[in-house]
């Protein structure tokens, strides 16, 4: 009768259901093996915001600026007579147009992803891929003296635009101070000007991400 059992095809059935539930077990342990080794071995990089401020200079330009505009536009139109309204009107749009442009392109932080360093701005921001930048580095402050605008903002909410100067040439500059600049030089040898609050460890953060 035992022999009968082993050989029956309830027997049979049963075990080919075991050894499929014992061949789908080892799948799953071995997808779920292959995961953990993936999670363990693959760098998780949080997204990291420096923030960055604007120093004495760019602060009083700020306020002398926003100070002298307010007095012409306000100004104008009290001394102007009726008959010459659209010269006030032309001022005040041009004058305008100056301050709140310089103030939505100004930069506000910077961020480092996995894969972009982005300049954050209240309009429109700027990223860079990481593939595209070859080094980054913290410069000192002499290295950036004399450094003269070809294009751009200097002082009002910053200093962006196109800069040079003798010791690193031409230079495009996201800058909220004259200090704690950083070198970004991009495969194409693009040189960008950055300023974070915390220079040493945006450098340390960029260069460890990189690795």
């Amino acid at each position: 009768p035992g022999r009968q059992l082993v050989n029956s095809p309830t027997a049979a059935i049963l075990d080919r259901c075991l050894q499929a539930f014992w061949t789908l077990y080892l799948y799953k342990r071995r997808i779920l093996k292959c995961n953990i080794n993936k999670i363990i071995l693959t760098p998780q990089f949080l997204p990291m915001t420096y923030k960055t401020s604007l120093d004495n200079l760019a602060k009083v330009v700020t306020i002398v600026i926003t100070i002298l505009f307010a007095a012409i536009i306000v100004g104008q139109f009290s001394l102007i007579n009726d008959n010459g309204k659209s010269v006030p009107i032309f001022t005040t749009i041009l004058l305008s147009l100056i301050y709140f442009g310089t103030f939505s392109f100004r930069p506000i932080s910077y961020k480092l992803t996995d894969n972009k360093l982005i300049v954050h701005r209240p309009l429109s921001d700027i990223k860079i891929d990481r593939t595209e930048i070859k080094s980054v580095e913290h410069l000192d402050k002499a290295k950036l003296s004399w450094a003269v605008r070809i294009f751009g903002v200097g002082g009002l909410f910053g200093y962006w635009g196109k800069f040079s100067n003798t010791k690193i040439g031409s230079m495009t500059w996201y800058a909220t101070r004259r200090n704690n600049a950083v070198l970004v030089t991009t495969i194409h040898n693009k040189k960008i000007i950055l300023t974070p609050n915390e220079p040493e460890k945006f450098v340390t953060e960029f260069n460890r991400q990189t690795i």
